[in-house]
């Protein structure tokens, strides 16, 4: 699904029939998903489309988000800007509701971090909201490998590719008399699926009934209904009927794969994103933008002079084989983000729980 800002009006198109169209505008406060009606956004009934291609006219200046739900598949477009008012987390207009949004906007890297700073290079060429998003990205992930902490939304599946991140099964381990696992990505958000498995790799149970999650920590909890152990309920066969009582393999071995774990992890929405990680995610990308940006405007070019009639004029700038154009800038920001990071390292890390 592609969708484009021309200005006065927004064009969506598909490789399929567009099927029912609904639209978000992110720009206002409680948002909800409206439906085209054939002629105009409201909430009632929806008129399918046959088409490919649809142009709202429908638009005013803010952010939209778009999608299209044709037979069971639907599909969610970026974020798309209409006008030229300036919108973001830093004018204090951007909303994220139901979508999860962007944790900065395009404009907030523009008028905020990188104020002042001309985005033409000296070919004429402007650097587009789709570059500067990517890196918004890659500095938001950044910041997620150094926490070990997931602030965007994302679906983890066990063995399989449908998920955006896929994982391997998980062991169970005995803490001081409890049965737990102890997830790799955290915070949890739910967890759909909760699998015993025997050394075999077979199924026996699904224990999603059975589990107590700590979220923040992304532990989880067997507690098998009773009050008996979850090795002596094995052992005389309370899930399903199997029973572990003359397997020579004692359950607290703990092997491999014996829990199959699907999972969301995250955060609801890029609103829930505390200022201090938006404003550091900010500088990381602002520091990748101004090492493009400065090369574009002054390629290649340390300093300059001119000697006319008696008459002399010089330039000089940062920008040299070690320096960037905009290296005072980018000192700054280095600097805050070494700084916040080693006063941060821990803050969000999970528990790690080991077994002797």
């Amino acid at each position: 699904m592609n969708c484009k800002s021309f200005g006065d009006h927004v064009i969506i198109e598909n490789d399929t029939a567009l099927g029912i169209l609904e639209r978000q505008d992110l720009s206002h406060s409680g948002a909800v998903w409206q439906v085209w009606n054939g002629e105009s956004w409201g909430d009632g009934e929806s008129a399918e489309l046959s088409v490919l291609r649809f142009t709202d006219y429908h638009v005013v200046p803010g952010l939209y988000l778009y999608r299209c739900t044709s037979g069971t598949t639907v599909q969610t477009s970026a974020v798309v800007k209409v006008g030229s008012d300036k919108i973001g987390w830093t004018f204090g207009n951007y909303r994220c509701e139901d979508a999860w949004g962007e944790v900065l906007t395009p404009d907030d890297l523009r008028f905020t971090y990188l104020w002042g700073v001309d985005f033409r290079a000296s070919n004429g060429d402007i650097f587009t909201d789709d570059q500067i998003r990517f890196q918004i990205s890659a500095a938001l992930a950044e910041i997620e490998r150094t926490l070990s902490y997931n602030f965007t939304k994302k679906i983890i599946k066990c063995e399989s590719k449908d998920g955006d991140l896929e994982e391997s099964g998980y062991r169970l381990k005995n803490h001081q008399g409890i049965n737990i696992v102890q997830l790799r990505q955290v915070p949890v958000m739910s967890v759909e699926r909760f699998d015993f498995y025997d050394y075999s790799d077979n199924k026996v149970a699904n224990l999603l009934e059975n589990i107590i999650v700590d979220k923040d920590k992304g532990v989880i909890e067997l507690r098998p209904k009773g009050t008996c152990s979850f090795a002596r309920a094995l052992d005389f066969g309370f899930f399903g009927g199997y029973s572990f009582r003359d397997s020579r393999f004692p359950v607290s071995s703990g092997y491999r794969n014996a829990f199959k774990v699907d999972y969301t992890v995250g955060l609801e929405n890029a609103g829930q994103v505390p200022d201090d990680v938006r404003d550091i995610v900010g500088k990381i990308a602002a520091c990748k933008l101004l090492n493009v940006i400065g090369d574009g405007l002054i390629a290649g070019f340390s300093s300059s002079s001119l000697s006319m009639d008696g008459l002399s004029e010089s330039f000089s700038s940062t920008q040299s084989a070690t320096s960037a154009y905009f290296g005072a800038r980018i000192k700054v920001y280095e600097d805050n983000i070494a700084e916040w990071k080693k006063s941060n390292a821990k803050r969000f890390r999970k528990l790690y729980i080991g077994v002797l």
